[in-house]
């Protein structure tokens, strides 16, 4: 964990499951620093587990989240507003592969989940009509 977290934060679980899946390197590089960017979020507003994930998003392609199980968001917190780089860079590698984010609490109702739902083509993320 130590070369993912910094050691101020090093005391998160961090948990990494999901699907086995070949993504393109147009995908895989945003997706990479989005998790990274994530993760790091997580680390600095939340203590315990934290957890990658990706599965199939039935007619939508995939979905990659990253959740945690600290105290969850602010009221009225919106990362599409927040002035926070990190949120603009989330923001700006997800709108570059195609995708779309959704926030919220994780699958428990508590803590914090970002979703990343894409799609795979050979329009490097631009979604068609047959990933949708």
């Amino acid at each position: 964990m130590s070369g993912i977290l910094p050691a101020e934060v090093a005391q998160h679980n961090l948990a990494v499951e999901g699907i086995t899946l070949e993504v393109p390197t147009a995908i895989g590089i945003p997706l990479g620093y989005v998790v990274s960017e994530l993760v790091m979020n997580c680390a600095k507003y939340a203590k315990g587990k934290i957890t990658v994930s990706l599965d199939v998003n039935p007619g939508k392609g995939y979905a990659l989240s990253v959740s945690d199980d600290g105290p969850g968001f602010p009221e009225r917190f919106d990362p599409k507003k927040s002035k926070g780089l990190g949120m603009k860079i989330v923001s700006s590698l997800v709108n570059q592969i195609g995708g779309q984010w959704l926030f919220g609490p994780n699958h428990l109702g508590r803590g914090a989940r970002f979703t990343v739902h894409f799609a795979l083509n050979e329009r490097a993320g631009k979604p068609t009509d047959e990933d949708v």
